[in-house]
């Protein structure tokens, strides 16, 4: 599958996942180390990065939506998975975000950081190569190898 939204034919999406993962997994960090120490610098560098990773996330998923739009066959497992994949990162984009303002009303919530490895583990199926996007159909279904006794 090649991808719509890319520079020299390198897709654009995986370039920018990173940032958002990096910036709120590290606001997730500090704010732990600041409840540990209860230090207000390390409370306030978290606050600063969870808008930071949001920004991040909404970067990354315009070229996400282009090569949804533009690269993935319409009725195969591959729209599913991307489907999956949006949703769910879209909804910690939100649950940081709830918890970015909480936090700014000194309540703040740790749940987003969990929601953020199921993404990831939805992009890891996405592109192992078993896991190609393939039409729908029961004659294109693999085989998957009989287990030896």
């Amino acid at each position: 599958m090649r991808s719509y939204a890319s520079i020299k034919g390198h897709p654009i999406h995986p370039m920018l996942i990173v940032y958002p993962f990096a910036f709120l997994t590290g606001a997730f960090g500090f704010n732990l180390a600041a409840q540990a120490s209860r230090r207000r610098d390390l409370a306030e560098v978290s606050q600063h990065l969870i808008p930071v990773g949001i920004a991040a996330g909404l970067t990354a998923a315009v070229p996400g939506v282009l090569d949804y739009v533009g690269s993935v066959p319409p009725d195969s497992s591959g729209r599913t998975r991307a489907t999956k994949h949006a949703l769910l990162n879209s909804a910690a984009l939100g649950l940081f975000a709830a918890s970015w303002l909480l936090g700014r009303s000194r309540r703040r919530t740790l749940l987003p950081l969990a929601l953020l490895w199921i993404p990831k583990l939805i992009v890891d199926e996405i592109t192992h190569p078993k896991f190609a996007a393939q039409p729908r159909s029961r004659h294109n279904r693999a085989s998957w190898p009989k287990a030896s006794p």
